[in-house]
């Protein structure tokens, strides 16, 4: 009885896994019969669950109730079903939605999460072409969300910049935005291709123009450097008293430059601290600032105080033991850096 009644107090509260492939194909039936009537008040299934319950030999009934009903909640449910059951026969529903322009975006996400976690390469393949012609039109939340998932085995780094660069811009504060889990995109970078991620994503932040005359961080692609600190933090403990690399360098001048959410104090050690601790990232850095500040600082006055290299959080400070450098530096035929 509770089967046709209420069949999905036997997912929510039972044991998914013990039900027999019959009994759950009917479940899937009489769920949809009863979503399409409106007798469906609490549809909500956790992931274990479906998991539990998911089979490749419910492909058929999927298709079916799909099918028979159209509600929205509970397609999404299908769709989750599909993706925790990996259920490859269903790739035609997940087309269905990914590619519709109309469907719900959380649906569309989900769909090819699915298709990710069933290895439906050609079909990813479609969705990173369909990814990159659309970056500029559509919603910042699909095309973020995407791209995300798809780097890097089906979305190339030069491709993802591509999209990062056409995409719609954030709203402020908003966390549907790329500026969020980057520093996971960049543990996920192969290793040979980090180095030139991380350098395109500095000189988009530094691009000009500038959001403020003294806050010389992108108008445009400033919010890109909301996990640079994390990133940074990471390439100086990895360097250890090896020299920065020119991107390495540039995150930490974006640092210097963009609004920050979060104290930079909160990293152990400290970004300060371990620049302090390598006398080339500091040298790096300083004369950095200074060609930055040369450039395009609208003081008219020549920079000869070390006060009038302003950022709203500067990451060094010199001191006696930083002489050396910063003499070897001024002297005749010193090469330019």
């Amino acid at each position: 009885a509770v089967l046709k009644t209420d069949p999905l107090i036997l997912i929510q509260h039972g044991d998914p896994q013990s039900l027999p492939l019959s009994a759950r194909k009917e479940l899937l039936k009489n769920y949809a019969t009863l979503f399409g009537r409106g007798s469906v008040y609490d549809d909500s299934i956790d992931h274990r669950s479906l998991w539990l319950f998911a089979d490749k030999e419910l492909a058929d009934t999927i298709k079916q109730v799909w099918n028979d009903c159209a509600e929205s909640e509970f397609r999404g449910d299908m769709l989750r079903l599909i993706l925790q059951g990996q259920i490859s026969e269903c790739k035609e529903i997940l087309e269905q939605v990914a590619f519709d322009e109309k469907a719900n975006v959380y649906h569309r996400i989900v769909a090819v999460e699915a298709m990710i976690a069933c290895d439906l390469t050609e079909s990813l393949s479609r969705v990173r072409a369909y990814l990159v012609q659309v970056a500029d039109k559509a919603e910042l939340r699909l095309t973020n969300r995407l791209a995300k998932k798809l780097f890097p085995k089906h979305l190339s780094l030069v491709e993802l910049i591509d999209v990062i660069k056409r995409s719609r811009k954030p709203e402020k504060g908003s966390i549907e935005s790329f500026g969020y889990g980057l520093a996971e995109l960049f543990d996920r970078c192969p290793e040979a291709d980090k180095q030139s991620f991380l350098n395109e994503l500095v000189d988009l932040s530094l691009s000009k123009p500038f959001k403020e005359s003294y806050r010389r961080v992108s108008k445009a692609f400033g919010f890109l450097t909301k996990e640079f600190p994390a990133i940074a933090h990471g390439q100086l403990v990895k360097i250890g008293s090896s020299p920065p690399s020119i991107a390495l360098t540039k995150s930490l001048m974006a640092i210097e430059r963009a609004d920050r959410d979060t104290d930079l104090r909160e990293l152990k050690p400290s970004i300060d601290q371990l620049i302090d601790g390598n006398r080339l990232v500091k040298e790096h850095l300083f004369w950095a600032d200074v060609n930055e500040a040369l450039e395009n600082e609208t003081d008219a006055k020549p920079i000869s105080e070390e006060w009038q290299i302003y950022f709203p959080q500067r990451l060094w400070r010199l001191d006696v033991e930083d002489l050396a450098w910063f003499e070897a530096r001024l002297s005749p035929g010193t090469p330019e850096r």
